[in-house]
């Protein structure tokens, strides 16, 4: 095993993971609840939180930046938004 990656930083990491996870899903549950926002609605709200919340802690993580990085990183989060956009699009009308 490697002398940085111990036991004990995997239930570290295991424990930030649950953390995030919780985060991403309960808050924008409250903050919708009471509204009449759908699921699918809901569900693109927290697929987005955590694309953006993924893209973060990689870049906290990276000690060199280079601006291929920098456009991959902010590409990831407009590809995500046009693809999204697209698909809500697309559903509106196929469905009328």
């Amino acid at each position: 095993m490697n002398a940085r990656y111990r036991r004990w930083m995997f239930w570290v990491l295991l424990a930030e993971a649950l953390w995030q996870s919780l985060a991403l899903f309960f808050i924008p549950y409250f903050a919708y609840a009471g509204s009449d926002v759908g699921l699918w609605e809901l569900g693109v709200v927290m697929a987005f939180a955590a694309v953006v919340v993924v893209n973060l802690h990689l870049a906290l993580e990276i000690s060199c930046w280079t601006w291929i990085l920098a456009a991959v990183l902010g590409g990831s989060l407009a590809l995500y938004f046009i693809i999204s956009l697209g698909q809500s699009s697309w559903t509106l009308f196929v469905l009328g």
